[in-house]
């Protein structure tokens, strides 16, 4: 007996965005004929505020469609999604019933994220509770060194955490970079 082997799942999505349809059907290695009926799509919607409740009117929307078992993502959106002046977003033409994860970034802001279930999404609508991203007014700076405290020159160094916002430098001749917008509260900070 040994365990069966893994295949690789897929997904097949469709949209039409002029009369707002849309579908999605999994599918693996041996899958060979597929029907894809489109459907009335889901539109995800909702708006992006400062800690003080003002319009965040320069944030980006990314919507990925998850594949089922797979981890990963696909879709869709051939660039991130805007906010209009009130700082609102809507994302039609989404195939409904499946599991999607709404990204959102500003330049000088951190970023949020929301995992929308499946259930939540068997709908044609699914209007989401305001993103509130945090400020990135702080500056973080530190030196990059080898083993034998000597500067490394060039080394990619990356920062995340949660709110804050995804960014990478390099360090310059002497070890030493720079992130000008970091959020405050706790930062992964990697080389």
């Amino acid at each position: 007996g040994g365990a069966p082997a893994t295949q690789s799942q897929y997904l097949l999505a469709g949209r039409e965005t002029e009369h707002n349809w849309a579908a999605a059907v999994a599918l693996d290695e041996k899958t060979t004929k597929i029907d894809l009926h489109l459907q009335e799509g889901l539109t995800i919607s909702g708006s992006v505020q400062d800690p003080a409740g003002s319009p965040v009117k320069n944030a980006m929307i990314q919507v990925i469609l998850m594949i089922p078992r797979a981890g990963g993502g696909v879709f869709g959106q051939q660039q991130p999604a805007t906010v209009d002046a009130q700082g609102a977003f809507s994302i039609g033409s989404l195939p409904q019933g499946q599991q999607y994860s709404v990204n959102v970034s500003a330049t000088g802001y951190g970023s949020a994220n929301r995992t929308l279930a499946a259930v939540e999404t068997a709908r044609t609508s699914a209007p989401l509770p305001p993103f509130t991203l945090k400020v990135a007014n702080l500056t973080l700076e530190g030196r990059v060194v080898d083993a034998n405290d000597k500067p490394v020159a060039g080394a990619q160094v990356n920062i995340n955490g949660n709110g804050q916002p995804n960014d990478s430098v390099n360090s310059d001749s002497k070890g030493h970079f720079v992130f000008k917008q970091v959020c405050e509260g706790p930062v992964q900070v990697y080389a």
